[in-house]
């Protein structure tokens, strides 16, 4: 047990901010398992399964705080603190992933050929203005899909 570990959670941080990296060490060990644990519950919940995520996101949460240790005001307990920025750290990360499209692997990208996809739309008919009508159809559909993506989205797509 060091010495350090006599400290309160505030006082630690207080000399992290002065940048005494064994402080920060000993509120890394104090709230790093709990963290994990909240990411973890975080992450069950929203039916992500990856452990290794939470890991990652108690992660970021310190390097966070560290950075901006100098920001860093005791006017509340600092598990509150540090469970306020893991919060808002949360909330980012979901409506980042909200934003995004869903997640398409590599060989599906290079197996998917559009022609057929287009083609096994179309029903077979002799007539070719029938087919080109239907092709017509089928793009101003993608048109409208297109114009209901958000800005970057549709920009991606438009590229």
């Amino acid at each position: 047990m060091g010495i350090l570990s006599q400290y309160s959670d505030v006082q630690l941080m207080l000399k992290a901010q002065d940048g005494n990296q064994e402080a920060f060490t000993e509120l890394y060990l104090r709230y790093n398992p709990r963290l994990k644990g909240y990411f973890s519950n975080k992450l069950y919940y929203a039916g992500y399964g990856d452990k290794s995520k939470a890991e990652d996101y108690a992660q970021e949460i310190f390097l966070k705080i560290w950075k901006n240790r100098d920001k860093y005001r005791p006017t509340n307990e600092f598990s509150r603190y540090i469970f306020r920025v893991a919060k808002n750290y949360w909330v980012d990360c979901r409506r980042k992933a909200e934003s995004l499209p869903p997640h398409v692997s590599l060989e599906q990208i290079s197996a998917y050929n559009p022609e057929d996809d287009i083609q096994s739309k179309l029903p077979i008919q002799k007539d070719e203005t029938d087919n080109k009508l239907l092709s017509e159809e089928i793009t101003e559909q993608i048109k409208i899909a297109v114009e209901t993506l958000p800005v970057k989205q549709k920009r991606v797509f438009i590229l």
